[in-house]
């Protein structure tokens, strides 16, 4: 006997639950979760241990009727466990029941809590019941490193493939390809945008008369003067846009590879205006 707290009272109420959910989940044939039911009380115990200190109660004796409580909480906890678990692992559970010397090990002895005799002597060499395993080992001896390695392998083919089919573009008739209006164009400006450091505005002669200014995602690779004076390829029947705040009249047809990529130049004698096909 000695001073009870809440915690106390929390540790008992989930113990003689743990009883009865256990109970229940067999009754109904499903065994995961009643095993899963015993753990939860485990790591109940284990929370109570962080609760109430026990390392710090053995220091004073005035503290000491506390700590045969917690003691006496712990050991009763493992007793209802122990008898729990024989059902699923006989050899630990039995083991368990051994080290504390109890002779208490009936399903009904642990319906209440309360029922670890006092005045016994428990084990002092404590074996480990439940060894950490060490994960690379166990899947190097069970043969599993490999398949881990062809599983991670196959994800990665996965993604790759997955990213090559974003990419590539449905199949147009020839009436939708020709839709689109290419012109040859001359640059006859350039210059950086002034709101955007990746963009440049060039003015493009594409012949008759008709000059339109393009904004273009190039300036990361292309200073406006090497573009001055050059013949490219202009998308010329694109709807009008507005890109930070600068008009544009068209595109720039450009090759790309990775994460480059360059302007489409057309021989220098190319007339502007002249139709590609």
């Amino acid at each position: 006997d000695g001073p009870s707290e809440a915690v106390d009272d929390d540790l008992k109420a989930v113990a003689e639950k743990t009883v009865v959910n256990v109970e229940a989940a067999m009754d109904t044939l499903h065994v995961a979760d009643a095993l899963d039911e015993i753990f939860v009380l485990l790591r109940r115990a284990n929370k109570y241990v962080d609760e109430t200190t026990p390392w710090i109660l053995g220091r004073e004796e005035e503290t000491k009727p506390r700590l045969k409580v917690v003691l006496y909480n712990l050991l009763e906890t493992l007793r209802i466990a122990g008898v729990l678990l024989e059902n699923f692992m006989p050899e630990t559970g039995t083991k368990m029941l051994g080290l504390l010397n109890t002779e208490n090990r009936s399903l009904d002895s642990i319906r209440r809590f309360g029922g670890l005799e006092t005045g016994g002597h428990i084990a002092s060499d404590v074996p480990v019941l439940f060894a950490r395993i060490d994960a690379k080992k166990f899947m190097k001896d069970h043969g599993l490193e490999e398949n881990e390695e062809a599983e991670k392998k196959a994800k990665k083919e996965q993604k790759k493939k997955q990213k090559k089919q974003k990419k590539a573009k449905e199949p147009v008739s020839i009436d939708d390809f020709a839709k689109l209006s290419l012109k040859a164009g001359r640059v006859l400006e350039a210059w950086k945008h002034p709101d955007a450091e990746k963009l440049l505005v060039e003015k493009v002669d594409l012949g008759d008369g008709d000059i339109r200014q393009i904004v273009s995602g190039i300036a990361s690779v292309y200073k406006p003067e090497d573009l001055v004076g050059k013949n490219v390829v202009v998308v010329a029947n694109l709807l009008p846009a507005e890109l930070r705040g600068q008009k544009s009249e068209g595109m720039i047809l450009c090759t790309e590879k990775g994460k480059s990529f360059e302007v489409v130049f057309l021989p220098e004698d190319t007339v502007p205006g002249s139709v590609i096909r």
